[in-house]
């Protein structure tokens, strides 16, 4: 446009706007589709002029949103047991997806419909209700080689563990040098090498459940569903053996679903989660922004949160907490419809003078744990108050755990979850 001079352009999204030179708009608007649309301007905005540099004309590109791709998705999925007695309804209309490259928990109490949903998913179980599509095809049409780990190991005992590690291979006819040798490989990884002629029987419960997992892992499927798969370890088998999942998962190109009742296993192996109590879906979050802000009640008592008190909106940021009988600051606006207001106990914080949302600290019971105290307050003079649990992380296990404690508790604005 000019001796001296370049077009500067400025890259666009819903958040940010980003500046960058370049030298040929055209080309790069025809090999980037990202670039729907582009404006140009001939009076460069102020901040160009802070990079000191000579510019005649500048262009804005809108950046389209390109969706992602999903490998499954359910629409309206409702499910029921029919029996002699009559009929149990176990999911009522589950609208779900999963996209590529996406690892998603499901987490709820035994008896939600967890288990029954990923059933449906792999094809065991009939929807009563809705459709399940994987990767644009109906269930039934679908070819997408899907994983899927029984909450119980359901090892064959006239099989050794090697034969029936190798049962998927042998039923989808892909028993080949190769997958031979990714099998003997998995069994070394977790473990169980000297067991492979050994039947079920003489193995422990921790070890047929990951000879099941080795099962499902050495098929290589592109959609891998987990029922509870750590449920019957002992506590460092299941610290090494999740290290070792989320060693295997680093490099799997493959999408899954974890069902669990651990709200930790959820939040360890996945970025997207789904809480789910009388077989429906009550939220469906990115997992800080769940754990953070669950919405509901009951999401948040399924997300292990354990104080909770009845609210009454007194303004945009200032709820009335009826339970444990004081007045709270919010740094979230309070909607006309909320109920109840939450907070997790690790994040209550000792104040040693009063002030906005601190109570004065009388404690009510005590328990210890391995790694904290836990302690159940209660504002001081207040009998009718509900009490609240304060964690507190032990120094040393020798601590003695009246000393030190703080005269008032701080209740953090931005740690309130406002639920309905």
């Amino acid at each position: 446009e000019g001796e001296g001079l370049v077009p500067f352009l400025l890259f666009a999204d819903d958040r940010s706007v980003y500046p960058v030179l370049s030298g040929n708009l055209s080309l790069l608007t025809s090999n980037y589709p990202l670039f729907s649309t582009y404006q140009h301007f001939t009076t460069p905005p102020f901040f160009i002029h802070l990079f000191s540099v000579p510019v005649i004309s500048y262009y804005i590109l809108h950046i389209q949103e390109v969706p992602m791709e999903q490998i499954l998705n359910l629409q309206h999925i409702s499910y029921t047991y029919h029996t002699l007695e009559g009929e149990t309804p176990a999911l009522s209309d589950i609208s779900f997806s999963l996209n590529k490259g996406e690892f998603a928990a499901i987490v709820g109490p035994s008896g939600c419909g967890k288990s029954t949903l990923l059933s449906l998913i792999c094809g065991l179980l009939p929807c009563s209700d809705g459709q399940i599509t994987i990767n644009g095809r109906h269930l039934k049409e679908s070819t997408t080689n899907v994983g899927y780990m029984l909450q119980h190991d359901e090892l064959f005992e006239w099989r050794t563990i090697y034969n029936n590690v190798i049962l998927g291979l042998e039923i989808q006819h892909a028993l080949t040098a190769r997958t031979k040798k990714r099998a003997h490989e998995l069994l070394n990884i977790y473990g169980l090498s000297d067991f492979e002629n050994s039947r079920p029987s003489e193995l422990s419960g921790g070890m047929r459940q990951r000879a099941a997992l080795i099962r499902t892992l050495v098929l290589e499927p592109e959609l891998l569903l987990l029922d509870e798969p750590f449920s019957a370890l002992d506590g460092f088998l299941k610290d090494m053996l999740q290290r070792e999942m989320q060693d295997f998962l680093k490099d799997y190109p493959g999408d899954m679903i974890l069902v669990t009742h651990s709200r930790d296993e959820a939040y360890k192996f996945c970025k997207e989660l789904s809480v789910v109590d009388g077989g429906r879906i009550l939220v469906t979050d990115e997992k800080k922004r769940l754990f953070e802000n669950p919405r509901m009640l009951e999401a948040a008592k399924l997300t292990g949160c354990k104080n909770f008190s009845a609210a009454q909106r007194l303004g945009d940021h200032e709820i009335y907490a009826t339970d444990w009988k004081m007045k709270l600051h919010t740094a979230e606006k309070v909607a006309e419809d909320i109920t109840h207001v939450g907070i997790r106990g690790h994040w209550i914080r000792p104040e040693e003078k009063p002030g906005e949302n601190c109570l004065e600290v009388q404690v009510d019971e005590y328990i210890e744990t391995t790694f904290e105290h836990q302690y159940m307050i209660r504002k001081k003079d207040e009998e009718a108050a509900a009490g609240l649990w304060w964690m507190r992380p032990k120094n040393s296990f020798r601590e003695d755990p009246d000393m030190g404690l703080p005269k008032y508790l701080y209740l953090p604005p931005e740690h309130l979850m406002l639920l309905k």
